[in-house]
């Protein structure tokens, strides 16, 4: 059975990256993605147990609570400046007992990996169940962060330009139009998924998703780097 990933590879085999200007193509060959999307945000969407919905809430809740708690332990921990002595000292201590070399960095980098790790899983059980993600600042995430990833995967793949951080309309303005070639592309394909998707909407999501993109890049960064020296 063929995979969304070959079905899209085969219409581009051969093929020049598609202009991002030509709005008939990239919708055409973005088709079998956006139909892909559709059955994915339909599932989001599925009736459950209010009781279920709370669970979840404070299960996301919790892990961003965890990320704030874990980046203010670390920032103290940076603010300490623990003089060399003591340095060495929790070193050799924590050598003693895990059998790790520069345990103190090593710990702490453990902790930021951690933290990641909480705002990136908060991320994905909010985008899989539907469930709003509550933020300490800014706009509340958009349900359709993870739609809004994969079609900004899609227009890279497909005119080998990268997606631009979306631009903020003026309020005064009130134009659905946005100025940017992928933020107009994503936008409309949103809209196939849900027609109530407005430009601020589809900012929101961008700008989410971007900011998910680089969590998931220092994790699998970290991820990288091996198991600590014995």
């Amino acid at each position: 059975m063929a995979t969304l990933q070959s079905i899209l590879d085969q219409q581009l085999d051969g093929s020049a990256p598609i202009n991002q200007k030509d709005e008939v193509r990239l919708k055409d060959a973005a088709k079998p993605l956006v139909e892909w999307l559709k059955k994915q945000a339909k599932a989001k969407k599925r009736e459950k147990d209010n009781d279920y919905y709370v669970r979840v809430r404070r299960c996301i809740a919790a892990l961003n609570n965890a990320h704030r708690s874990i980046e203010s332990a670390d920032d103290l921990l940076a603010e300490c400046s623990l003089n060399h002595e003591d340095a060495s000292q929790i070193n050799k201590r924590i050598f003693d007992t895990l059998g790790i070399h520069d345990g103190l960095s090593e710990i702490r980098s453990r902790i930021q990996h951690g933290r990641d790790y909480c705002s990136f899983l908060a991320s994905m059980i909010s985008d899989a169940t539907g469930a709003p993600e509550k933020r300490w600042r800014g706009r509340p995430a958009n349900q359709y962060v993870y739609e809004t990833r994969k079609l900004m995967h899609f227009y890279e793949w497909a005119t080998k330009k990268r997606v631009v951080f979306p631009k903020q309309i003026p309020a005064i303005e009130k134009s659905e139009n946005a100025s940017q070639y992928s933020t107009e592309f994503i936008k409309l394909r949103l809209r196939e998924i849900d027609p109530n998707i407005t430009l601020a909407k589809t900012i929101t999501c961008i700008k989410n998703a971007l900011k998910l993109e680089a969590n998931i890049g220092k994790i699998l960064a970290k991820s990288t780097k091996g198991t600590p020296r014995k």
